[in-house]
């Protein structure tokens, strides 16, 4: 377990944290430690370092792991301008890598947050606005089924609508088994 000594003035720019300082929420001793030891640690670190520098690290490998563990615990912590800052580093990262992440990097998001989370809009939209057939081929595997039907559902709403014929009415025939095996035969 690794241990955080951090400013109280720092930490009041944090909602989570200034609410524990609240005097009906704070402990008997003003340095009694926030256990965050459910979070990985060097997540924790990287939000520290930013509470005091208002920075994030630029370089978060070839992969959005991180970015996404650092997004669901802002969510925990209720800091929305640590969330937005993360969100601008998500998009540099996509915009410089040319890459979106796949489906198992996005359930650490779907996991950590809920329904209508900014966070998951933008997925949404980068895969329906910036998304290519091939990607069904492999970065949805492992995707949450919530995020399939966010992806379904924006992609409809993008989408024009095809007008004449339907395919079914202009060949039926193409759905129906026995249809195909006659015209092999042929």
């Amino acid at each position: 377990m690794k241990i955080f000594h951090v400013h109280k003035e720092v930490l009041v720019d944090a909602p989570f944290f200034k609410n524990t300082m609240k005097p009906e929420w704070s402990r008997q001793e003003d340095k009694v430690p926030v256990d965050l030891t459910d979070e990985d640690s060097t997540i924790v670190e990287i939000y520290l370092k930013w509470l005091y520098s208002h920075n994030l690290p630029t370089d978060f490998g070839s992969g959005f792991h991180q970015i996404f563990l650092l997004y669901v615990l802002g969510e925990k912590l209720m800091h929305c301008t640590f969330q937005d800052a993360v969100l601008r580093g998500l998009i540099e990262t996509c915009e410089s890598l040319q890459s979106v992440p796949n489906g198992s990097t996005i359930k650490i998001l779907y996991n950590g947050t809920t329904a209508g989370s900014p966070a998951r809009q933008l997925m949404v939209d980068m895969y329906c606005w910036r998304g290519e057939a091939k990607w069904a081929d492999n970065r949805f595997d492992d995707a949450p089924a919530e995020f399939m039907r966010d992806c379904m559902r924006a992609l409809m709403g993008v989408r024009k609508v095809p007008q004449g014929e339907v395919p079914w009415e202009k060949d039926v025939a193409q759905y129906f088994l026995g249809s195909k095996d006659k015209k092999r035969e042929e």
